[in-house]
């Protein structure tokens, strides 16, 4: 666990880095970009879809699943106005009194401090929010609160689109994220093989997450169960795709089988990963977190045999 806790701390040094940062802020608003063409080309069938799902709910279910989805909303726009406007009139004091390293690190916590508020402001909340989106949503004509919540799900699936996106972009280019730093911190290690030989099981994977994410679409309806069923689809996404990553890449095949050895470690790199997915804007540097990782926990349990062996 230790080393754990190591392989967390070389990470983050790793992505305050601007440069690293500057990447991977590049990559998320591309793939979003990406996405956001997609929808608009493919809207009608994106939200075709989530229609037809509302068709076969009871209006009950509807009202109440509706108000869940539109706290969910209300947080997210929240987090992301309330930054917005935290870096239009204190942008320039930040830049002033903030070094040019320390800034990449405080922005992260700017966002992590800013959702993290009003998620407590929410939760502190939550009742009444509750009864006012009930309260909207039983008022309104049952077509226009079938149509709000359709539309609400259909973002939600560009947004899963974004996330899944990002991982298989961040697994597509592991040689070229890791090996820089493989060549700084540990030279005595030598690169192994190819992030080609990944790519058949990435996709599968990718494959199997869409594949469960239809069939359990239905269950996104019950709160609490939707949670946790989309958290547990982002931990085995994650945990499955960057240690075989990393492996790949740094392992020999005596390592490999080794590596079953540690089973609570890559669940626990892939659950901060996923839930860094729900918090917009970081969820650009959720994958990016878990490959990284998974990479500095693989090199130290690789150092620390290096020494016992000696």
């Amino acid at each position: 666990m230790f080393r754990m806790m190591e392989a967390v701390s070389d990470t983050m040094q790793e992505m305050m880095d601007w440069r690293v940062n500057a990447k991977i802020v590049m990559t998320g608003v591309l793939v979003t970009l990406a996405w956001i063409m997609l929808s608009w080309l493919f809207w009608p069938y994106v939200y075709g879809l989530s229609e037809k799902v509302m068709d076969i709910l009871p209006f009950a279910i509807l009202r109440s699943d509706g108000a869940y989805f539109f706290i969910a909303m209300t947080w997210a726009v929240a987090t992301m106005v309330t930054f917005a406007l935290t870096m239009m009139f204190f942008g320039e004091v930040f830049a002033r009194k903030v070094s040019k390293e320390g800034y990449t690190r405080f922005l992260p916590l700017l966002i992590l401090g800013i959702s993290g508020f009003w998620a407590v402001v929410i939760f502190a909340m939550f009742d009444k929010l509750y009864a006012v989106f009930f309260r909207i949503l039983t008022s309104l004509p049952f077509d226009f609160t079938e149509k709000g919540v359709a539309g609400l799900i259909a973002l939600y699936l560009i947004y899963n689109g974004v996330i899944v996106t990002m991982v298989a972009v961040t697994s597509f280019r592991s040689k070229y994220i890791l090996e820089p730093i493989r060549k700084k911190r540990y030279p005595d290690e030598a690169l192994m093989g190819s992030a080609a030989s990944t790519v058949s099981a990435t996709l599968r994977d990718i494959a199997i997450f869409t594949g469960i994410s239809i069939v359990a679409f239905p269950l996104l309806f019950i709160p609490a169960i939707n949670i946790l069923i989309q958290l547990l689809l982002y931990v085995w996404l994650y945990k499955d795709i960057f240690r075989r990553d990393v492996c790949e890449l740094y392992c020999t095949e005596e390592e490999k089988k080794r590596d079953g050895h540690y089973r609570i470690e890559p669940w626990i790199v892939a659950f901060i990963a996923s839930f860094m997915s729900f918090i917009p804007f970081i969820n650009f540097f959720a994958p990016y977190l878990g490959e990284l990782t998974a990479f500095h926990f693989i090199m130290k349990t690789k150092e620390e045999r290096r020494k016992k062996a000696k």
